[in-house]
């Protein structure tokens, strides 16, 4: 199990997105994230499934988005 610890400045959310390191690969999008008031936040991320090679690495981005809107686009597990 792996946490994405962070802070995103006001007016934004963030989206998180993982990606193996393996030619070919697509970025998986991650539960939502719910920052608190100060704009932190600690969410859990899933690399991989039980059909991922062990040792597969994994890119991790987070994107700011501006409205909660634009962030329900991303949807989970696409």
């Amino acid at each position: 199990m792996a946490f994405v610890k962070g802070r995103i400045d006001r007016g934004y959310i963030p989206v998180i997105l993982a990606r193996p390191l393996v030619k070919g690969s697509v970025w998986w999008v991650q539960k939502s994230v719910v920052p608190d008031k100060k704009g932190e936040f600690n969410q859990r991320v899933v690399f991989g499934s039980d059909k991922t090679p062990q040792g597969t690495r994994f890119r991790l981005a987070v994107l700011a988005v501006e409205t909660k809107e634009k962030a329900a686009e991303f949807k989970v597990g696409d």
